[in-house]
């Protein structure tokens, strides 16, 4: 094919976490799109579980802290309903799961503000899992 060039773009799109692949040819001077193709979860989402954590620590801080690590896409720390205080634990979701990895690694078991803090990969409960509001007392 004489005249004709052709390139290929890749591009991520972090909000979805898709990895598209894009072919693009140049036929006498115009760009041509021949072909998008996505390779599903080509970065994965990871949620990590983080607990102990100082009562002082704000959502922006600890986002800040796994940033370091790679693109954190959210950050919660849980509070009490009443008192709208931390309970001490909460969860981040990493973009890329060899970062999440990396920043469990680094932080479980490290000191944070002078409190040893527990940092594991969060566990699924499912749908059938239902949190709660019916009180801490289990009737026979």
């Amino acid at each position: 094919m004489s005249g004709c060039n052709y390139r290929i773009l890749a591009s991520l799109s972090p909000e979805y976490c898709e990895f598209f692949l894009v072919l693009v040819i140049s036929f006498k001077g115009k760009n041509v799109t021949v072909f998008p193709y996505l390779y599903p979860n080509f970065k994965t989402l990871m949620k990590v579980f983080i607990a102990g954590l100082p009562l002082e620590v704000d959502e922006a801080e600890l986002t800040a802290v796994f940033g370091d690590f790679g693109p954190v896409k959210s950050l919660r720390i849980i509070k009490d309903r009443e008192t709208k205080e931390s309970k001490g634990f909460g969860f981040v979701e990493m973009v890329n799961d060899n970062e999440a990895k990396e920043a469990i690694r680094c932080m479980n078991g490290a000191s944070y503000y002078g409190r040893r803090i527990t940092v594991n990969i969060a566990e699924d409960k499912g749908p059938g899992f239902n949190a709660g509001g019916k009180g801490g007392f289990k009737r026979n």
